[in-house]
């Protein structure tokens, strides 16, 4: 967010923090005017004055309210033109029409009816459901079991998932035999789940999920490599990890935005691991994630972004009406002699093709 005049100090933000709440300032304006790519692409200092979408003005919002012990209802009003029904979810951004929120934020804009709460909540009890039955799975029968079966288990369990969640999967392309490296966009936890559906694989992913209750465990069983992303020497421990995977003739799936997008979009690709694949001479392949459903194209529902929690993740998805998602599966290509940055963008290019999306930086 960059704002005119920028707030330099804490006292600034402080000042406007209390203003709003006492009424001294009576509103806070965002600029949501569509802009084209050359003028997102300007440095920060010749960059209009603005945030970059409704979901992050209304997150820091929803942050400030809790914080202010504010009304719900007021602070909305500070960020609309009038009250909560003027902040409307439709999942379009073009000029002069309604923008979307995501995850939580749109829960908050557009409050279920007791219908919808009641199927989110069987859709819960389900997906728990499941969980403790591949808990049982991975406590009583994986040490019986080779890595070929593990992982045909991780299949159908992340399938009965997903389907415990009414979310629906389609599948275009077909992932190419192992070993193999899979690259792919990054929207959300359910990414793991929709990959492991149509093709099990051992993934690479922030250290911080393997603390997640259960679900946290059952990834850890499925073979995934853990980073520490905050440690930037731990990225090439992983590098090594993931080569000796491939080596060993493993499919292994990496998302190189390095986080969470909310889908409509697609952040610079990380080079650090497709250097595994060159340097073992592993064929690497793309893959895009789309999430929909039936009031959007680009679903709010899924991504997991910013300061969102798990528990609040699996509301919304377990809210939303009609949720698909679809793994578009590319085609592989060669890693002998190249270099990694290069393919890295290449491989972006591409996949920000089949989801017809922007390459933000």
């Amino acid at each position: 967010m960059r704002l005119s005049p920028p707030l330099r100090q804490q006292r600034d933000r402080d000042a406007i923090r209390a203003g709003l709440r006492d009424g001294t300032i009576d509103a806070l304006v965002s600029d949501h005017t569509p802009v084209d790519a050359d003028a997102k692409n300007l440095p920060f200092a010749q960059a209009e004055p603005g945030a970059s979408a409704v979901e992050l003005l209304l997150g820091l919002t929803l942050k400030w309210a809790q914080q202010e012990r504010i009304a719900l209802p007021q602070a909305l009003a500070t960020v609309t033109l009038s009250r909560i029904h003027n902040v409307e979810v439709d999942g379009t951004t073009s000029q002069g029409k309604p923008a979307h929120a995501t995850g939580p934020a749109a829960a908050a804009a557009n409050p279920p009816s007791a219908l919808r709460r009641v199927r989110a909540c069987w859709r819960l009890c389900r997906a728990v459901f499941e969980g403790l039955r591949g808990l049982g799975v991975c406590v009583i029968a994986f040490p019986f079991l080779d890595r070929t079966q593990r992982m045909r288990q991780v299949g159908v369990w992340a399938s009965r998932t997903l389907g415990a969640l009414d979310i629906t999967l389609h599948v275009q392309g077909e992932i190419h035999a192992a070993p193999v490296l899979i690259a792919g966009n990054h929207v959300s936890w359910l990414d793991i789940l929709a990959i492991d559906a149509v093709h099990p694989v051992r993934f690479v992913s922030k250290a911080e999920a393997r603390h997640w209750p259960v679900l946290g465990y059952m990834i850890e069983c499925g073979g995934t490599l853990f980073i520490e992303r905050e440690r930037k020497r731990d990225a090439m421990r992983v590098v090594h990890q993931v080569a000796q995977a491939l080596t060993d003739g493993h499919t292994v799936a990496v998302f190189p935005e390095g986080t969470t997008s909310d889908g409509t979009g697609l952040l610079p690709f990380h080079a650090n691991m497709l250097q595994a694949a060159i340097a073992t001479e592993t064929p690497v392949q793309p893959i895009a994630l789309r999430y929909a459903d039936v009031h959007n194209a680009v679903s709010p529902a899924a991504p997991y972004v910013g300061e969102t929690t798990l528990a609040q993740s699996l509301w919304a998805i377990a809210l939303a009406e009609g949720l698909t998602v679809r793994v578009t599966v590319l085609d592989s290509q060669g890693t002998r002699h190249l270099d990694r940055r290069a393919l890295a963008q290449k491989l972006r290019g591409e996949v920000a093709e089949a989801l017809g999306v922007a390459e933000n930086e």
